[in-house]
């Protein structure tokens, strides 16, 4: 019985959730800024919502980049804080009843921001970031990610490029472009960047091969 209530709590916690990240992807749309990047623009203008939502896409690279820091999924991570509040609601019922004390919710909310701290660290953060929500980091969300790359990845092309402020970079539409910048990196990038250009063009010849056989059968 206990465990069929949880998981009707959880799965309300998921619709919940799912229905945050639509309400964002509206309100994006409706801001009059630049629509590109923005996920499930397409499913929104037809009253649909995408079945892989931001969050799920983009869940790898924040842990990647030890902004969540855990090895949870996404949905694990929702059924975790599920279940907390749902422990921790029970436990605060049997504290009230027992020691009615000024500290209870205190120490109930100092529980929450602990567990918050546990597994999140968004230094940006603030409670009312759904006023002028934008797809464009402001300065210190950039700054932030910035640092967060250089220090999960501080050998890769990206946090040499971010570490070293090359502006250069934006001139390259293509990753093919990058050859003309190449020598401005370290000789193992050099390396690397080779072996992926030339495995980008084989997929490539590959690719349009198979087309052709497809069409031609």
């Amino acid at each position: 019985m206990i465990r069929k209530f949880r998981n009707r709590k959880i799965g309300r916690c998921l619709r919940i959730f799912d229905d945050v990240e639509r309400k964002c992807g509206e309100q994006l749309l409706s801001s009059g800024e630049d629509t590109a990047g923005i996920i499930g623009k397409r499913s929104l203008g037809q009253n649909k919502w995408v079945k892989q939502t931001p969050a799920n896409i983009y869940w790898a690279g924040l842990r990647n980049y030890g902004i969540f820091r855990g090895n949870l999924s996404l949905s694990e991570y929702i059924r975790a804080i599920c279940r907390m509040k749902s422990d921790k609601a029970e436990l605060l019922k049997l504290g009230n009843k027992n020691d009615e004390t000024e500290d209870s919710a205190g120490d109930d909310k100092d529980a929450g921001d602990l567990f918050k701290m546990q597994f999140l660290d968004i230094p940006t953060y603030s409670q009312n970031w759904r006023e002028g929500l934008s797809i464009k980091l402001t300065a210190a969300e950039g700054e932030f990610l910035k640092t967060q790359i250089i220090h999960s990845y501080p050998d890769s092309m990206l946090a040499y490029i971010l570490r070293n402020n090359m502006t250069e970079i934006l001139g390259c539409k293509y990753f093919q472009d990058l050859s003309n910048l190449i020598q401005l990196f370290p000789e193992s990038i050099q390396s690397d960047y080779k072996l992926a250009a030339d495995f980008s063009d084989f997929l490539y010849g590959s690719d349009g091969r198979f087309e052709n056989l497809f069409f031609q059968s």
